[in-house]
């Protein structure tokens, strides 16, 4: 950073009790969320962030594997689940969440037989297949997501 200027976290170590109050300082040591600002004048990618539990156990087991905080593959950078605000400077639209699984199952049905994940998440639509769904799309790469999706 230039001389003379601090990052936030700098700016909030050097004085928790005041900055964030007593009672913040004193549980969580830091700002007990992600703090963002961000220029969004095209669409942002989608985002999922696991609830605090699944934080906590995620980060402490690759501290247990060894991973450095800093390396690539790390999904836990710290122990904090990451809910989100908005406050929008200019109009700006975002969604939350899934649609309902009737929306998701007229939508899907008539590609059901571009990955065999769809077809799986049709035949019973719930909370698991949908998981299982969204994963295999996401992490198809390369020749495979060229080959299934040509128009």
């Amino acid at each position: 950073m230039p001389t003379g200027v601090r990052s936030l976290r700098e700016v909030i170590d050097a004085d928790k009790s005041t900055l964030l109050g007593t009672q913040v300082a004193d549980r969580f040591g830091e700002l007990p969320f992600l703090f963002k600002v961000l220029c969004a004048d095209q669409p942002l990618s989608i985002q999922v962030h696991p609830n605090k539990q699944a934080s906590e156990a995620g980060f402490a087991k690759e501290n247990a594997a060894g991973i450095p905080l800093d390396a690539a593959e790390r999904n836990y950078k710290d122990p904090n689940h990451k809910p989100e605000l908005v406050f929008a400077l200019t109009p700006f639209l975002a969604m939350n969440a899934f649609r309902e699984f009737s929306e998701i199952v007229s939508l899907l049905q008539p590609v059901a037989g571009a990955h065999s994940a769809i077809a799986h998440f049709l035949e019973k639509p719930d909370a698991e297949r949908l998981s299982h769904l969204f994963a295999s799309l996401l992490n198809m790469q390369g020749e495979e997501k060229s080959a299934r999706w040509r128009c």
